[in-house]
C-alpha cells in the first residue's frame, strides 16, 4: 500500500518541483554525453565559465537539494544521475584543475574535472 502510494506521488507529482527548463537541459546533457550543473540559489559565473564542458542551470529551488547549493549530474546508459550535492561555499571544487600527467614520451599539462 506504501509503496504504492509512493509511486503514485512520483508519477503524477514528480516533474512539478523541478525548474521549468530542466528537462530539455537534461535531454541535452544525456544526448551530448554532458554533465549537468544545477546552480540553486547561487550564481557562480566565474565556475560556469571555467566548466564548458558541462551545461548549467541557475533556479530558486530543486528536489531534495538544501539552498544555496549546487547539484551535480552525470549522464549514463541513458539516464542523469545525481552525483554529488555541494554547499555553495565549495562551489570552487568544480573547476578544473591542472596537473602533470608524464608518459613514454614526456609530460604535458591537463586540465582534470573532479565531478
Amino acid at each position: 500500500m506504501i509503496r504504492t502510494f509512493v509511486l503514485m506521488l512520483a508519477i503524477s507529482g514528480g516533474d512539478e518541483c523541478l525548474p521549468p527548463s530542466y528537462a530539455a537541459l537534461r535531454a541535452q546533457a544525456i544526448a551530448e554525453s554532458r554533465p549537468l550543473v544545477v546552480w540553486v540559489g547561487v550564481v557562480r559565473a566565474d565556475v560556469e565559465a571555467a566548466r564548458t564542458d558541462a551545461l548549467h542551470l541557475r533556479c530558486n529551488s530543486f528536489p531534495a537539494a538544501a539552498a544555496p547549493c549546487v547539484v551535480v549530474g552525470r549522464p549514463r546508459d541513458g539516464e542523469m544521475w545525481r552525483i554529488v550535492d555541494l554547499p555553495a561555499a565549495q562551489a570552487d571544487r568544480l573547476r578544473p584543475v591542472l596537473r602533470r600527467v608524464c608518459g613514454p614520451r614526456g609530460c604535458s599539462i591537463v586540465s582534470e574535472l573532479e565531478f
